[in-house]
């Protein structure tokens, strides 16, 4: 995850845990107007300006104003470490091969088995599909991985990741006070 406090998640090393399959490099993966792939060490003055972006940072619960380069270069080489390992699946979304940055999707392991993702889109590229179509591509390539369904979680008030959300397939599956919890089928069958 992007943001001023990913420096507190990472702890120098790399944790062994049930996850995903280990890849040598990130792979990209081609969408309808997207592409999934590596992080690069370009990516991070985009990153930056993603972090101090005032809607990102009320929604992710860190001050702009504590965003620094060098917490996103470590985000860059903390996300192919990730990859090498399984641990997390984290990919640039460009509109094309060698494009710029225009945000970030991931997926998580959570309890060994259930697959959360999420995204942000860099505040220039808003409202334009990508997010959209970046979070249909993940959800399609988690059932590569031999992953069925996959999970989100958004503020109830976040009407832009829910449209997100909804237009990649996901379905609502329950609500709490704050979140609205929702699941998408990737068209994979399960592993093992």
């Amino acid at each position: 995850m992007l943001g001023p406090a990913s420096d507190v998640a990472w702890g120098g090393t790399v944790a062994q845990m049930a996850g995903f399959p280990a890849h040598a490099e990130t792979p990209v993966v081609h969408g309808v107007g997207v592409v999934l792939c590596a992080l690069e060490p370009r990516d991070a003055p985009a990153m930056l300006d993603n972090d101090r972006d005032p809607e990102t940072a009320a929604r992710l619960g860190w001050d702009p104003n504590d965003a620094a380069i060098w917490r996103c270069e470590r985000h860059v080489e903390q996300a192919a470490v990730m990859w090498r390992t399984g641990e997390q699946l984290v990919f640039a979304v460009r509109e094309s091969a060698g494009g710029p940055l225009v945000g970030i999707v991931d997926a998580q392991m959570r309890d060994g088995r259930d697959v959360e993702l999420s995204w942000t889109t860099l505040p220039a590229a808003r409202g334009r599909g990508i997010a959209s179509r970046a979070v249909r591509t993940m959800v399609a390539f988690c059932g590569t991985l031999g992953v069925e369904h996959v999970w989100a979680k958004v503020d109830h008030d976040n009407a832009a990741s829910l449209a997100v959300a909804s237009a990649a397939g996901f379905r609502e599956i329950r609500r709490d006070q704050r979140h609205v919890y929702l699941r998408a089928h990737t068209g994979g069958q399960p592993s093992g």
